[in-house]
């Protein structure tokens, strides 16, 4: 295959037939003026099964309270809530979730339903949930999370 570049737009272009199924791996390194150099490393399926749609969070729980996209969590000094996910499909055996905060601590991350405990320290951060299924489809959410 072949990297092609279209204006800002950077595309990896898979060969037109392969002989089996591959992984091709692509490596993009990113310098900015002063700032550390970054690597990313991407691993692209070629020849592989047919692209399925990926699964859709439809909605993230605190509580059992709906949280928009982006919105706000709210939660007192040590404090602990309830986190779910709903999606769509429903998830299978195979589906795992994965919660992340820069605030507060989540021990049990790799499932859902989990808990988040506030702490005893104030802060603001992100909480964000990415929900992978059996397939390989990735979705996530993200909501601004203040411990007060």
């Amino acid at each position: 295959g072949a990297i092609e570049i279209d204006g800002d737009d950077v595309y990896y272009a898979a060969p037109a037939t392969v002989g089996e199924p591959a992984i091709a791996a692509i490596q993009v390194t990113v310098e900015v003026d002063g700032s550390p150099t970054l690597v990313a490393l991407k691993g692209v399926g070629v020849g592989v099964r047919e692209a399925t749609a990926n699964p859709v969070i439809a909605s993230v729980l605190v509580d059992g309270a709906e949280v928009a996209e982006g919105g706000d969590v709210e939660l007192a000094l040590g404090a602990t809530a309830a986190l779910d996910l709903v999606t769509d499909p429903p998830p299978t055996q195979d589906a795992i979730a994965h919660w992340y905060a820069t605030v507060g601590e989540i021990e049990l991350y790799r499932r859902a339903p989990t808990e988040i405990a506030a702490g005893d320290e104030p802060g603001e951060g992100w909480l964000l949930v990415t929900f992978r299924d059996e397939q390989g489809g990735v979705d996530w959410r993200t909501a601004r999370l203040n411990v007060r």
